[in-house]
């Protein structure tokens, strides 16, 4: 039999006669000896090993051995409560559980290892917690220095094994080593850095308190290099450091926000044969305080630690492997079920960012008739008030044009500062949306640029590794062929709409239909062909010499006041109009253009309009009005837009021409009459 299970046996037998005798003097109070008397009688030196103790319930400490006392540094006598006793072990909540109930648990005392064990006794209607503690050198036994380790160590050992290995979460994992370490060797600062092989740098997580009442894992925002510090020195020598004092060696000083007041330092590396996983860091504010054994409890307990931090590792790898492909594979699924743009879009951006470790991720695309590099809403981790400013001209035979042109992958550490991202025109964007690390990947499809993937931003900081990049390259090639056959598919879908709707223009002009009725229905099919907010007619009136409104043709808006409904033909705007001008009108940014005339521009502020385009109507050379859209959104048009309308432009001029001569011919024939 076990020799604790032994002497276990004699103390709570011991116990038993103990708690039986005392519950009978609290029936006799004349008859009842003294505590210290009673312990001592009853076999409690039985396992002489062994410091036990007595608690009632509601945490009174009724009794303990004189071994107790010494552990505890108490004198003859003297019963502290529990509080006082729970400062001296680490964690104190694992003791404190042990004397509300009965079980096992392990933890360090005074920087002494612990086995502890409660049986709960009850006696009438008086129930006691006995606690037992044993103080094994875990260390010594388990490197074979003594004659054999003990059942119950291997036991420790193995259940320390297994709470390490319990989970394949990362975090978890780290969490449960730095659990485990803390019971057996007591430091003041517990840290565990994981090996990142793509950026050559070295991720810390600490063990400490995360608010005034709750201690767990801490994950520090910026990696260390491997070359530096007590890190780097374990990543190069591969081999433990163990410094009794840290003011003595100028060689390996921390980082100042790093185990602050730390004198001694105790260290090894996490190796998996010979591949280097991380490292295992202590550090306590007082010199001199690790021992040998710490040192070999700690080589010992680091083997299974990096083999459960490297599987955890290695799940998650393949989890994320895993994801990735899932994510692909729904980039393909995105084409067939969006069929506006936006949603397209919008089924990208989520398909994607669950793949990409950063804060910021969307597309630009070029737009070839307004030479435009454009943001698409929606752009994650942007709100959609920075993506409307986030454009840029690209001017011919500019840097930006050959940026464009080379289809180069874009990579920058400071967006804000950097001068591609101003050769693009971009900078400013940048810095309103606190843009980092970033990259822009080209989306090539059959050799035409038609933007770029950006991705920025992660949130723990550091640059874009060689495997997220290689990523970002795969998801763009597979995104920008998407991209291009929803275009093109968008394209082909528009050209048949628009020449739908041109052939019911064109119809409608050569029927028996009023003036009147022509121009209606012809700015509402315009208007809602070009997803426009506001969309009119403006006809000259040559009898009046005068620009006006056609009042019946309005649609989207209310009537307009008097000073934008007409505009007499000698007045020195007239010539800036589109009919004077005969030419047509496009602008993007109303709120930015300066060379708006104030007749346009008083109808454009009562409409809430931002972007317009206009053409004229021309017969034999000669301006007789104008057809003029409107939108709400900025950018809304492009040229594409205005060719279409001065197609229609072309045949509602000669439909007003014709009327415009038949009234004439009617009135003509009645004076005659």
């Amino acid at each position: 039999m076990d020799t604790l299970h032994l002497g276990l046996g004699l103390v709570l037998v011991g116990l038993f006669f103990f708690a039986t005798a005392y519950l009978a003097t609290r029936a006799a109070p004349a008859l009842r000896p003294k505590e210290n008397d009673l312990l001592t009688a009853q076999s409690l030196q039985g396992n002489l090993e062994d410091a036990v103790l007595v608690v009632r319930s509601g945490g009174r400490v009724t009794a303990m051995n004189e071994r107790a006392r010494q552990v505890f540094g108490l004198e003859a006598g003297e019963l502290p409560d529990l509080e006082r006793l729970a400062r001296r072990i680490r964690p104190p909540d694992a003791f404190l559980g042990l004397c509300a109930a009965e079980g096992q648990t392990h933890f360090t005392l005074d920087d002494r290892f612990v086995e502890a064990t409660s049986y709960r006794l009850a006696f009438s209607q008086e129930i006691l917690i006995v606690v037992a503690l044993r103080f094994p050198e875990l260390a010594a036994e388990l490197a074979g220095q003594e004659t054999g380790a003990s059942a119950q160590t291997l036991r420790t050992f193995t259940e320390l094994s297994a709470a390490m290995a319990a989970s394949l979460d990362v975090e978890e994992t780290i969490q449960a080593v730095m659990e485990n370490v803390e019971k057996l060797i007591p430091a003041d600062f517990l840290e565990i850095t994981i090996w990142n092989a793509d950026t050559q740098q070295l991720t810390p997580y600490r063990y400490g308190w995360r608010s005034v009442s709750q201690r767990g894992l801490i994950k520090v925002s910026a990696p260390y290099r491997h070359v530096e510090g007590t890190s780097g020195y374990l990543y190069r020598e591969r081999s433990p450091l163990w410094i009794h004092d840290l003011s003595q060696r100028s060689d390996l000083r921390l980082e100042p926000d790093r185990m602050p007041g730390a004198r001694s330092f105790l260290g090894v590396p996490l190796m998996v044969g010979r591949e280097f996983v991380g490292t295992l860091e202590l550090g306590s504010r007082t010199p001199e305080v690790f021992r040998e054994a710490d040192l070999t409890l700690l080589r010992l307990l680091s083997g299974q630690a990096a083999v459960a931090i490297h599987n955890a590792l290695i799940y998650r790898q393949e989890k994320e492997r895993s994801a990735e492909l899932s994510g692909l594979s729904q980039l393909a699924q995105a084409f067939g079920s969006a069929r506006d743009p936006r949603n397209l879009f919008s089924r990208l951006v989520e398909s994607i960012a669950p793949l990409l470790r950063v804060e910021v991720v969307g597309f630009l695309l070029y737009n070839e008739n307004q030479r435009m590099l454009e943001a698409q809403i929606p752009f994650h981790g942007l709100p959609d008030q920075i993506v409307e400013l986030y454009h840029a001209p690209v001017p011919v035979n500019s840097t930006a044009e050959q940026m464009l042109l080379d289809q180069d992958v874009l990579i920058s550490e400071d967006a804000s500062s950097d001068p591609q991202w101003e050769a693009l025109g971009l900078s400013f964007v940048a810095q309103a949306a606190s843009l980092r690390e970033t990259v822009l990947v080209p989306l090539n499809s059959g050799g035409q640029m038609l933007g770029y993937l950006q991705a920025a931003n992660h949130p723990e900081g550091g640059s874009f590794s060689p495997s997220e990049l290689h990523l970002l390259t795969i998801i763009a090639n597979q995104a920008a062929s998407i991209i291009e056959n929803a275009t093109l598919v968008q394209q082909a879908r528009q050209r048949a709409q628009r020449a739908e709707a041109l052939r019911r223009i064109s119809s409608l002009a050569g029927s028996a239909a009023t003036l009147d009725e022509i121009l209606r229905y012809s700015i509402q099919e315009l208007t809602r062909l070009l997803r426009a907010d506001v969309g009119a007619i403006y006809l000259l009136d040559s009898s009046a010499s005068q620009l006006q409104l056609h009042q019946a043709s309005l649609f989207g808006a209310a009537s307009l006041p008097d000073e934008c409904r007409q505009l007499l033909v000698d007045q020195p705007e007239f010539p800036f109009t589109i009919t004077g001008s005969q030419r047509p009108l496009k602008i993007d940014f109303l709120s930015d253009s300066d060379a708006v005339i104030p007749f346009y521009r008083e109808a454009f502020r009562v409409w809430g309009a931002q972007s317009a385009i206009g053409v004229p109507l021309i017969v034999r050379s000669e301006g007789i009005g104008e057809l003029l859209f409107a939108s709400r959104e900025a950018r809304f048009f492009d040229h594409a837009d205005v060719q279409m309308i001065a197609t229609a432009a072309g045949q509602l001029a000669g439909s007003v021409e014709q009327m415009t001569l038949r009234s004439q011919i009617d009135e003509t024939l009645r004076r005659r009459l």
